[in-house]
């Protein structure tokens, strides 16, 4: 990054939690409705008309692709939370069943074997890893947590405390389930193509939130990019080849999604 930034899409009231293809050329994303329902829609990151992918009565957010780009993963906005995916073309939704209700937060392995998800238990949310076509899960943490993200290698999964910012972002390896605390605040982390670095979100001094980076073994952060956040809860993505932040933000009474690029030479 370190470039400009470009406005993908506007509209009124929410645009949230966007998600870059494995090639690089899509940008898929949740958007609410003016009656309260919200749905999954996807834009040319090179920009064009969003398209709406998902229209089913119990709501979808929080897409994500599946690694061969066949499939967007979300979570039913009506609770009990269920997993599901539709064709990236769009069409009927399937939803998956992973031993419970209240499952969310989808994040598929590098292979696309196993998802990640965020599960409410009795006294907290934790991860819980599934086979993705369906089965049941099993309990990855013990520490409560929340949104997994697999590592590039497919290793680890990074996760944060809580779905707020001043949990801090910690790692599980996958096999053993040791986990190892990063820092002690911040949210919604996303590995760094090199596999090698976590960017997760903070709240700054002016009460808007930034983005910072840390090693994937711990370390000093690093703010990430010259981003200029208005409020807070909004998850970004990071593109494949590392370039570009995909992001909404909000804008008076609308939110835009928007893609930060990096600099010419």
């Amino acid at each position: 990054t370190g470039g400009g930034t470009r406005t993908l899409a506007t509209h009124s009231p929410f645009m949230w939690g966007p998600a870059f293809s494995p090639d690089g050329n899509e940008v898929a994303f949740s958007r609410s409705e003016m009656d309260g329902s919200w749905h999954i829609w996807s834009i040319p990151a090179a920009g064009g008309t969003p398209r709406r992918l998902t229209s089913a009565a119990a709501g979808e957010v929080y897409s994500r692709y599946s690694p061969d780009g066949r499939f967007i993963w979300f979570h039913t906005w009506q609770t009990p939370r269920r997993v599901g995916r539709v064709a990236r073309d769009g069409g009927a939704i399937e939803l998956r069943s992973f031993g419970a209700d209240g499952d969310g937060f989808p994040d598929l392995s590098p292979d696309g074997s196993q998802v990640v998800v965020t599960r409410t238990d009795a006294d907290a949310e934790r991860l819980y890893v599934a086979p993705s076509r369906g089965g049941t899960a099993r309990r990855l943490t013990s520490t409560p947590g929340a949104v997994g993200k697999w590592s590039p290698d497919g290793k680890r999964i990074a996760f944060a405390a809580n779905r707020a910012y001043t949990g801090g972002i910690l790692v599980v390896d996958v096999s053993s389930g040791r986990e190892e605390r990063l820092t002690k605040t911040g949210g919604w982390p996303e590995w760094l193509p090199n596999g090698s670095e976590i960017a997760y979100l903070v709240l700054g001094r002016t009460g808007n939130q930034e983005i910072q980076v840390i090693a994937g073994h711990g370390g000093t952060p690093r703010p990430l990019g010259q981003v200029r956040f208005n409020g807070w809860n909004y998850p970004f993505a990071i593109s494949p080849d590392g370039k570009a932040i995909a992001t909404s933000n909000s804008r008076h009474i609308s939110d835009e999604i928007w893609l930060i690029e990096p600099a010419k030479r």
